[in-house]
């Protein structure tokens, strides 16, 4: 019997291959924005390969936001390209991480697509907590890094990620980190909740009149930054008591309630006139029992709290707000990763501060408690800033 040898035929290309081709030609400009795909058909016969393998690339490639199918099922290059426009948010997606109102304002803005801008905020849930890792969305980050599907990532908070993962990702694309501190990784965007917070917080309560200082702070902060805000407060003509500074688990706000009805509840002249609430989680817990102490008004004390704008947390008691615009600190992260991409050598540290928000910005609740002879009114903010 005669072994006829039969011709080698050439094997399939594998998917990835193919996607990887046109991912390519798009990223290297070879392909500009809009101009089209070959047809299904066309790659089919290019390959050597299945029409189920061709309509799987060229979804995976959609996916990833590199084309766009349009009228007649013809595919074209997408106008905005993910490795252009796209940077990803990292954000913290368990344990009271992500009741952090923080947190929650970055993940709802970016899903709301309310930063008004050309670049395209994606958000990633990452679990702190290693036992929960399978189920969030950090192994989905590092496919979309290598896939050159996003432009940088903005870290929320360190860690975020653990170190093996950033380091894969920080090979690839940049990486800016939120901080709250003046110290930390050479890419980094200071989000300063501390000193610029109170440095806002003390000129308002001058502005006021406010004297006696209450302060209702975060337990995690440092005793650098305590003392730093003692000495501001001093220099400023301002007292405050150690039985008037109180720390809290932000996740536990009841507590902070508790604290504010037995200080708040003293005689007139043995009680602070002014009550700094640091952190926004604290807000609703405190003004709502402020609102339940008999007698007490706007004009005996001047609330000032922190916020995150656009979600800023109501108040059934006035309270002016200092905090930060979400969209701005999303903006400025951006600006930075393009630095860092056309130098990815450079070390960026910048800083945004506190700032206060427009009354007009604020959303106020009506309440009126049964062991309190007031309804707290529409226009109390206005007379607050007339003062």
């Amino acid at each position: 019997m005669v072994d006829v040898k039969r011709p080698r035929m050439r094997p399939p290309v594998k998917r990835e291959e193919i996607v990887e081709y046109f991912r390519e030609k798009i990223i290297s400009g070879e392909l500009q924005p809009g101009e089209p795909l070959p047809t299904r058909e066309e790659a089919r016969l290019k390959f050597k390969t299945g029409s189920v393998t061709v309509q799987k690339t060229f979804d995976i490639l959609a996916e990833q936001g590199f084309i766009t199918t349009v009228p007649g099922h013809l595919s074209v290059v997408s106008e905005n390209l993910p490795h252009k426009n796209r940077i990803a948010v990292v954000i913290p997606g368990s344990g009271d991480l992500l009741k952090n109102r923080f947190f929650l304002s970055l993940l709802h803005v970016v899903e709301k697509k309310q930063v008004p801008s050309s670049y395209e905020f994606v958000p990633y849930l990452v679990n702190i907590l290693r036992s929960e890792e399978e189920n969030d969305d950090s192994q989905r980050l590092v496919d979309d890094v290598a896939s050159r599907s996003l432009k940088g990532v903005i870290l929320s908070t360190s860690p975020t990620i653990e170190d093996a993962r950033l380091r894969k990702i920080q090979d690839r694309c940049p990486v800016i980190l939120l901080s709250q501190a003046d110290d930390g990784p050479p890419c980094r965007l200071i989000v300063d909740h501390y000193v610029s917070f109170f440095e806002e917080a003390v000129k308002l309560a001058r502005q006021t009149g406010g004297r006696r200082i209450a302060l209702f702070l975060n337990s995690i902060i440092s005793d650098k930054y305590m003392e730093g805000i003692m000495k501001l407060i001093a220099g400023n003509g301002l007292e405050t008591r150690n039985e008037w500074i109180h720390g809290f688990n932000i996740s536990e706000s009841k507590w902070a309630a508790n604290v504010a009805r037995l200080l708040f509840s003293q005689d007139k002249p043995g009680r602070p006139d002014t009550l700094f609430v640091m952190d926004d989680n604290l807000v609703e817990a405190v003004s709502a029992s402020l609102c339940e102490i008999k007698d007490l008004t706007p004009e005996d004390l001047t609330v000032i709290a922190h916020a995150n704008y656009p979600e800023i947390v109501p108040s059934c008691f006035p309270a002016y707000r200092i905090g930060f615009d979400v969209s701005k600190i999303l903006l400025k992260g951006a600006e930075m990763i393009d630095r860092l991409a056309s130098n990815p050598k450079v070390k960026i540290c910048e800083s945004i501060k506190a700032v206060r928000l427009p009354q007009n910005n604020i959303p106020r609740v009506d309440s009126s408690a049964s062991t309190s002879n007031y309804s707290i009114k529409k226009n109390i903010l206005l007379k607050m800033e007339e003062k």
